[in-house]
């Protein structure tokens, strides 16, 4: 038992395909680019439309053509489910990066705030000793610049 089917190739033209029994093997393959899969392939009312890189099981036989003529990929590994799993946590392990070194650049640049303070008050601490308003103007100009390297 088979059947004829039709599928749409890539700029649109339409090719007559050699005529698949339906079989209980499937395999999982995906388009790169997205793709169409014929409804009498898949049993279904419609045609299944497929979004790149969404991975589809499709009987064997149709799906091993795809991969030949290298209109799709075979997916293999885990499935659909621990890979958004595993996306999900790669994205909330990254904000929690991005969240602790946001924290800790604000500490640093409060800190370094807080030299710039310190160096003027001893700035003006040191009144007319010139040996002490040199070491004051020295510090002053090394927090300034460390403060303007933290806020860039």
């Amino acid at each position: 038992m088979g059947f004829l089917f039709y599928s749409v190739m890539l700029f649109g033209a339409v090719k007559q395909e050699e005529e698949l029994s339906m079989s209980k093997k499937t395999m999982s393959i995906a388009f790169p680019r997205g793709g169409i899969i014929p409804a009498a392939v898949l049993s279904l009312k419609e045609d299944k439309v497929c979004s790149p890189h969404e991975p589809v099981k499709v009987p064997i036989e149709y799906g091993q053509h795809l991969v030949d003529d290298r209109f799709a990929v075979a997916v293999t590994g885990k499935s659909s489910d621990s890979d958004e799993k595993s996306e999900t946590d790669a994205a909330v392990k990254k904000k929690a990066e991005a969240d602790a070194a946001a924290k800790k650049k604000l500490e640093d640049i409060a800190a370094a705030e807080k030299k710039v303070e310190n160096a003027k008050a001893a700035l003006t601490a040191a009144g007319t000793d010139t040996v002490a308003l040199d070491a004051a103007q020295v510090d002053l100009d090394a927090a300034e610049a460390e403060l303007l390297l933290l806020k860039d």
